[in-house]
């Protein structure tokens, strides 16, 4: 039984390492998607054309301080860029904080597998004893037997819990 939860243990630890990396390559991404915001940011802000700087400049002003003139054209685009900025943040934002997270519940995965590991080798040593004791020391070791068990049925509750609660809060 503890090493069925073992190994339940480890397959589920084992399922976060794909979920990890599909964080890290969509903030990869993400990442990768502000930087060519910002390279054709720099690249805009280098031109000569005084319309295209000041669109630029625009970009750059609080919402309070655009002039009221713009057209609905230039507001459009001037809107439509600020929404994608705030979105790639909002993004990479989100995206560290659920890397942040799986990286915590995969430290809790291991350390949760190392104590089932120790509950499994004091499981298979009292074994071991009670094959070679007496009916009283053999009660006894089967009582503390029973005791690793639920230890390991509990810890593997926890743990079920804490993926669970992971997979639930920031979603698939």
């Amino acid at each position: 039984m503890i090493e069925a939860q073992a190994r339940v243990a480890q397959d589920e630890l084992a399922g976060l390492d794909p979920q990890i990396a599909q964080v890290a390559t969509d903030l990869d991404a993400v990442n990768a998607d502000i930087a060519a915001l910002q390279a054709k940011y720099d690249a805009r802000r280098a031109l000569r054309d005084r319309l295209e700087r000041d669109a630029l400049r625009l970009a750059a002003l609080p919402s309070a301080a655009i002039p009221a003139d713009l057209s609905d054209a230039q507001r459009e685009a001037l809107d439509d860029l600020r929404t994608l900025q705030s979105g790639l943040l909002a993004a990479q934002t989100k995206l560290a904080e659920r890397a942040d997270l799986l990286n915590t519940l995969k430290g809790s995965v291991g350390a949760k597998q190392t104590y089932l590991a120790r509950l499994r080798d004091r499981a298979r040593s009292l074994a071991a004893a009670a094959a070679s004791g007496d009916t009283d020391a053999k009660a006894a070791q089967v009582a503390v037997l029973t005791a690793l068990a639920q230890d390991a049925t509990n810890a593997q509750t926890a743990l079920a819990q804490l993926v669970a609660s992971a997979m639930v809060r920031d979603g698939p």
